[in-house]
């Protein structure tokens, strides 16, 4: 299965399949959603967002920070709050469930082998 994002009028219309833009809003979700609670913490967050899914898929250059490891992290803030709005959304499909939610947790820098690939 692939992602294939539509525009609002296609899915207004019953033109495309169901779906949300999901990975823009993954860690402030999880952050506002699981960590501020007390579900999980941090270390928690980690572990399930890097460090298994690299592991599930045999990605064993992937997911920790370590000596030999690719250098793939996100540095973010974990106290900036703020509500998420459609004009923040990167993607072509602007359907998401956290329109208008204040969310915690913000990425400042997506470093993907070593290089920067998001700044904000």
């Amino acid at each position: 299965m692939r992602h294939i994002p539509k525009k609002r009028k296609k899915k207004a219309c019953g033109q495309a399949p169901n779906g949300i833009v999901g990975f823009e809003t993954a860690l402030a979700a999880v952050i506002t959603n699981l960590v501020k609670p007390g579900y999980i913490d941090y270390l928690d967050m980690v572990r399930l967002m890097s460090y298994r899914p690299a592991e599930l898929l045999g990605l064993t250059t992937r997911g920790e920070i370590s000596v030999g490891k690719i250098a793939d992290l996100t540095i973010f803030d974990p106290k900036d709050t703020y509500t998420y709005t459609e004009e923040m959304i990167v993607s072509k499909s602007k359907n998401s469930p956290w329109i208008g939610k204040q969310l915690t947790g913000r990425v400042k820098y997506t470093i993907v082998g070593g290089r920067v690939v998001y700044d904000n």
